[in-house]
């Protein structure tokens, strides 16, 4: 204000650098190097680098905060932030000169040939990238089939630990098979443990089930896509998943928009007894959105505020926690809910069994196992019975987790069995049968579980065709490509997107708009929707 001079917009400032807005990479940590310096590596902090392509990062991610990219010339910097990781990784292509930045780095050639995947979150995020003929060493706990299929075939093997590990292990066979790879993924618990051994260089830290919101768990695709150079592929797949999981959460909630105070939303909760004996309402953040994606609502527990518990961290709500002495105010609590979702260790419950642990004597009716609308979390389990998929597959895919929770919330005039039928994570817990990842379940088609735009809109029709376009929730129409929508928003709230045959439909939501637009290519013929659509020939001229 005291002496800026202020720039007009002239015709002769008109040149191909204009206009010239964002800082690079470069100018900000430069900027900010006396106060983070301590925490950023020193050379993305180094005002004498020179780098020309900065503003180039393909792998940077948009949701997720614990981890950073920065591209160098000739190479990258991948930054691992969360506590117990705190590790930056110089990434550069396989067969040139490997740069040499400091011993306080870890230098990886890519793309990784040969890796070993010592926890099971890792292994989707492979499939999904197309590089998982990489995983030399697999946990034992995957519920993939066609990592399990590798091992029985010879391709892989089962990861070992050391000797001093949980469960035992054997210290020969884990050098040996942490010597064959080049590089080891395991999360913040396990990675101490490498880094005070020999193989702290080889270890790459994966902190994706730390983020607090789905998406940003499932951006961590594109850090993997980093050590493999896919970090098209990466991001063309997080946009896939991020707007089917908008798509969903858009149809899901659309019914109590639509129809106003006479609608009731389901009433929806995660519900566990703990090792110890204790029966928990969930409220963590992560699970809470997830109900709010898929249109559940939560009552009021105001009554019974003197259950709640923090997490151990001190960040946030836990949950609701009821001792033995508290059993009937649980069921008390329990009687709330439409649905239950019981996350109970271990997997393989009935609802039966599920009525036994949570103390449910005969004769009291708690609504959710009166209608049979108890479910788990364990219809997909690994070969082993071992593990569930929803510490695998669910992290890397959320719109498919999600787009099961819409199923069984809003089950229409679905029995509760039906609802779970075409479920992946989500078990009916009277009568849903559990899939083992064994090898035979390995095919080209494996495996399959996110929902197209068209699905969950036919499926949801009657409960939110009066606030969606037509188009959308028209069961008749065909669509192979609803998953391709490469415009939908991340973080916009006010317009929508959904591709279909040849043509886009796209929606400006803010009152005053509510316009829905049909966008086909130039020179094709205009497709007839109706006349409360409006037609544009792209690209606009």
């Amino acid at each position: 204000a005291a002496s800026g001079s202020v720039m007009m917009a002239s015709s002769e400032a008109c040149a191909a650098s204009w206009p010239v807005r964002s800082a690079s990479c470069d100018t900000v940590f430069t900027n900010l190097q006396d106060e983070s310096g301590l925490l950023l590596p020193e050379i993305l902090v180094d005002p004498t680098h020179q780098n020309t392509d900065a503003n180039t990062l393909a792998g940077e991610p948009e949701n997720a905060k614990l981890f950073t990219v920065c591209e160098r010339d000739g190479y990258k910097v991948v930054q691992s932030t969360q506590a117990g990781c705190n590790s930056t990784y110089v990434l550069y292509p396989r067969g040139t000169l490997k740069p040499n930045l400091g011993s306080e780095y870890k230098y990886f050639a890519t793309p990784l040939q040969r890796v070993a995947l010592t926890q099971t979150v890792s292994n989707t995020f492979l499939e999904i990238l197309g590089v998982s003929s990489a995983a030399a060493v697999i946990s034992s706990y995957t519920t993939s089939a066609c990592l399990h299929k590798r091992v029985e075939d010879g391709l892989a093997v089962e990861y070992v630990g050391p000797s001093n590990s949980w469960g035992g292990g054997n210290d020969t066979e884990h050098a040996m098979q942490m010597q064959s790879v080049d590089a080891v993924f395991t999360d913040p618990f396990g990675a101490s443990g490498f880094e005070a051994g020999d193989f702290g260089a080889k270890t790459i830290c994966v902190a994706e089930t730390y983020e607090t919101e789905q998406l940003s768990q499932a951006e961590w695709i594109k850090f993997y896509g980093l050590f493999f150079e896919k970090e098209t592929e990466a991001a063309t797949a997080m946009c896939g998943t991020a707007s089917r999981f908008a798509c969903s959460s858009i149809a899901a909630n659309a019914a109590s928009l639509s129809q106003g105070t006479t609608y009731q939303p389901p009433k929806a909760a995660f519900v566990s007894k703990d090792y110890t004996g204790n029966l928990k309402i969930n409220t963590v953040p992560k699970a809470m959105a997830l109900l709010r994606h898929a249109g559940a609502v939560f009552p009021d527990m105001s009554a019974y505020a003197s259950r709640r518990v923090m997490h151990f961290s001190g960040d946030y709500e836990e949950g609701y926690r009821f001792d033995a002495s508290a059993v009937d105010e649980f069921h008390e609590v329990l009687a709330m809910f439409d649905v239950v979702i019981d996350e109970s260790y271990p997997y393989m419950q009935t609802q039966e069994s599920i009525a036994t642990a949570y103390g449910i004597p005969e004769g009291v009716a708690i609504p959710a196992f009166v209608s049979g609308r108890v479910y788990t979390l364990d219809k997909t389990m690994s070969h082993n019975g071992l593990a569930s998929d929803i510490y695998e597959s669910a992290i890397a895919e959320p719109d498919g987790y999600l787009a099961d929770l819409i199923a069984v919330i809003h089950a229409g005039g679905l029995s509760s069995a039906e609802a779970a039928s075409t479920t992946s994570f989500v078990r009916h817990a009277a009568s849903g049968s559990v899939m083992m990842a064994s090898s035979e379940a390995c095919a080209a088609s494996w495996p399959v579980r996110s929902a197209s735009c068209d699905t969950v809109f036919t499926n949801l029709q009657d409960e939110s065709g009066l606030l969606l376009p037509e188009i959308l929730v028209d069961p008749t129409h065909q669509n192979t490509d609803a998953n391709t929508l490469a415009g939908e928003p991340e973080n916009a709230k006010l317009f929508t997107v959904c591709e279909r045959d040849g043509y886009k439909v796209v929606q400006s939501t803010q009152a005053g708009c509510n316009s829905t637009y049909v966008l086909y290519p130039r020179g094709t013929l205009k497709p007839n929707l109706g006349s409360e659509y409006k037609y544009f020939a792209t690209p606009l001229q």
